[in-house]
């Protein structure tokens, strides 16, 4: 983290492995850190320490209906492998659960429907708007929840 000495940031991975360009999801923080410097102490200019990457994340082949749940940063190497699968003429069915906390409109379910065609987007809500919610509740787009 840039004027941070010792002060470290872990983002996700959303870009395809064999490329030189390296996309990371990020959520902008008011006041973060690292985030809130986005575009204006750091910019496209910027030079940057990185080190990793950490852990892995990859298809295990089948040609049986792929499911995909994530939420969040989590959603980054998510789109990754969806990216792979479109450059590979991927067409059988694959469902991608996109978590959230609420509706907050149409985030990652457009970016996912964009990269693969065979994609099914089915956004999740995983905490009710109202602690005093109760019983089923309705998505934007009509699906019941």
């Amino acid at each position: 983290v840039p004027g941070a000495a010792g002060v470290t940031r872990s983002f996700s991975i959303a870009s395809l492995p064999d490329t030189n360009v390296v996309e990371l999801m990020i959520k902008r923080y008011p006041g973060g850190r690292f985030s809130s410097q986005l575009g204006e102490a750091i910019t496209t200019d910027s030079e940057l320490r990185v080190t990793g990457p950490y852990g892995n994340f990859h298809l295990r082949r089948s040609k049986r209906p792929i499911l995909m749940v994530a939420g969040g940063s989590g959603m980054a190497p998510v789109l990754g492998v969806l990216r792979q699968l479109a450059g590979e003429g991927c067409e059988h069915g694959i469902l991608v659960g996109s978590c959230a906390r609420g509706w907050r409109g149409k985030g990652f379910e457009s970016k996912l429907a964009d990269e693969l065609e065979s994609a099914t987007p089915v956004p999740i809500l995983i905490a009710p708007p109202s602690s005093r919610h109760r019983g089923r509740m309705a998505a934007p787009n009509g699906v019941a929840r």
